[in-house]
């Protein structure tokens, strides 16, 4: 704008080209982030299995992982929590949060949520080796014999008064 005010139209959109030309070149050898500690081969993910049909656009979606940990841990865990925040905001879900259970000090929840049951599929089909490693480095806190426990909620339209 500045440039068309000075001269013309034509000078500033000729002016403009020549610097995104020149940019085009100046940046091709940059990266935009380091992807090196990803590894984007694609993982083994198993759907869920449900008690009834879900329809795709029904949703959001609420997943809950209830962790047994020992307290401890928990600075650890909670610095393994935030690389899985990072990982799940990254892959599209709406909301993520960690809560601990405040009458059992060594009882976490981990909680996300999609915005339908199409995009619930369509994250976890998209699941990448790097996530599954974080997964397991997340289920190596977890006491006992049994993985952590995971939930699946759809939300049901209520009726508003």
């Amino acid at each position: 704008g500045q440039v068309a005010s000075l001269t013309s139209v034509r000078t500033s959109l000729a002016c403009s080209a020549v610097a995104g030309a020149i940019l085009l070149l100046l940046t091709q050898r940059l990266k935009v982030g380091s992807r090196s500690d990803h590894d984007l081969t694609p993982g083994q993910w198993q759907a869920p299995e449900t008690a009834f049909p879900i329809a795709h656009h029904h949703g959001p979606v609420m997943v809950t992982v209830e962790y047994r940990i020992d307290p401890a841990r928990a600075a650890e865990f909670a610095s393994v929590m935030q690389e899985s925040r990072r990982a799940w905001l990254r892959n599209g879900v709406m909301a993520w949060e960690l809560f601990g259970d405040v009458s059992d000090p060594g009882r976490y929840f981990e909680y996300f949520v999609d915005e339908s049951w199409a995009a619930y599929l369509r994250r976890n089909h998209r699941v990448s080796a790097s996530h599954v490693a974080l997964r397991e480095r997340k289920r190596a806190f977890h006491l006992g014999e049994e993985p952590p426990l995971v939930t699946r909620c759809v939300a049901k339209p209520v009726a508003r008064a």
